[in-house]
């Protein structure tokens, strides 16, 4: 998540072409799993109605900026303009940790390794 300190940082870091991409992908798959389909009122009850209109939602969110401490209940600033960008949003960010997942899986690492040469993440000591 974005947080206040690394808010510069993630918006670059969401100007990537890959999270376009990603966002892009989940507008497409929103028309195909949600729209008229039984996933529709778990989406609004996630997400919000997104019969509000796009254009008047683009436009306040172009005009004000995200709401105050958007953070607390949005994965981007973007996702707040309207239910379909949270949705699309969303989407890119779990497409990049599944991207992030691949990898540690391809170069060995496992979370719970089968034989006891093989590397394993660690749990972080919280305090």
């Amino acid at each position: 998540m974005c947080t206040a300190k690394r808010n510069v940082r993630c918006r670059r870091s969401r100007t990537a072409p890959f999270w376009g991409i990603f966002a892009t992908i989940g507008h497409y798959f929103w028309d195909r799993l949600i729209d008229g389909g039984p996933l529709l009122e778990p989406f609004r009850a996630t997400f919000g109605d997104e019969r509000a209109d796009y254009q008047t939602a683009l436009q306040r969110h172009y005009r004000g900026g995200p709401p105050a401490h958007w953070e607390r209940n949005f994965i981007s600033a973007y996702a707040t303009t309207h239910p379909w960008e949270d949705w699309a949003e969303s989407w890119a960010h779990t497409c990049t940790w599944w991207t992030r997942f691949e990898t540690a899986g391809a170069t060995g690492l496992a979370l719970r390794p089968k034989r006891s040469d093989e590397r394993a993440c660690r749990r972080r000591r919280t305090l």
